[in-house]
């Protein structure tokens, strides 16, 4: 209380010009941190850094920047007026302690939000698997949480914490991604030119990354036909699932131009013929 006494008194002898230098100083804080956030935020436009990393980490810095210069500004405005903090300090100490338990997660998350910042194992625009769980594109970074955007639509928040003690998988930064299907036909069929001819079908589908070839080999001989496996690379642009079916039909109508033959699963039984019983013991 005594403290609080001391507060109390220092702010009853502050006179208006010490009042009004402190307003100022305060006002000025917020113009110069809004001006110095808004100077951070410009560095993502420098071509030396790369732009989806200065998305997020930029905008992180940006923050603190701003936050920094106006607790700064409010420090120097209440020693204008003639409070000192030091007492205050001192008895908010054991007040802290507590708070800070319960407020544990939330400092974590923080803390954690500033490592993943700097570290850059991700950015927005990336497309992660969290805990082989959530798959889903970064759509905000935060101080305190992740937004993902899953691919049904649904907006996921993460803790940072989690990020940084879970295991999580960049499916965008190693750039090109593999998909394979497979496949059976006829056993009647020429093998290889089977093969050949959905390379030559797989090669023909759209964005389809041709720099790495497509491979298509013999996996296995089924009880319905020769089965095999077609595999290719593609960029990281979410239409992973739709490249894969385009390509599977492509490669069926590059076998029904060629005549190259599926097989039916079509069974045709024969009964045998039956032994006659007559019905009358006369016949």
């Amino acid at each position: 209380m005594s403290a609080l006494n001391t507060v109390l008194e220092r702010f009853s002898l502050a006179t208006v010009i010490d009042w009004s230098i402190a307003l100022v100083i305060v006002i000025f804080g917020f113009i110069i941190g809004a001006i110095v956030g808004r100077w951070v935020k410009t560095l993502s436009r420098f071509d030396y850094l790369d732009s989806a990393a200065a998305a997020s980490t930029v905008s992180i810095a940006s923050r603190m920047a701003q936050s920094f210069i106006i607790v700064a500004s409010a420090i120097i405005a209440l020693d204008v007026i003639g409070i000192d903090l030091g007492p205050v300090l001192a008895s908010a100490g054991v007040l802290g302690v507590v708070v800070g338990f319960g407020l544990k997660n939330v400092a974590e998350n923080y803390i954690s939000g500033v490592i993943l910042a700097f570290r850059r194992a991700f950015v927005i625009g990336d497309e992660i698997i969290v805990d082989g769980d959530i798959t889903g594109r970064v759509e905000e970074l935060s101080l305190r949480y992740i937004r993902l955007r899953t691919r049904d639509g649904l907006r996921v928040y993460v803790p940072n914490s989690t990020m940084l003690n879970q295991t999580f998988v960049n499916l965008t930064r190693n750039g090109t991604r593999r998909a394979e299907f497979r496949f059976t036909i006829d056993y009647a069929n020429d093998l290889q030119r089977a093969c050949d001819v959905a390379i030559l079908a797989i090669n023909e589908v759209k964005l389809i990354d041709t720099t790495h070839k497509p491979q298509v080999w013999v996996s296995e001989f089924d009880s319905a036909g020769v089965v095999l496996v077609a595999r290719f690379w593609y960029e990281p642009t979410g239409l992973g699932e739709g490249l894969r079916s385009r390509a599977m039909i492509a490669v069926k109508e590059a076998f029904e131009k060629e005549n190259i033959t599926l097989p039916s699963n079509v069974y045709q039984f024969a009964p045998a013929e039956q032994p006659h019983f007559p019905l009358d013991p006369g016949d």
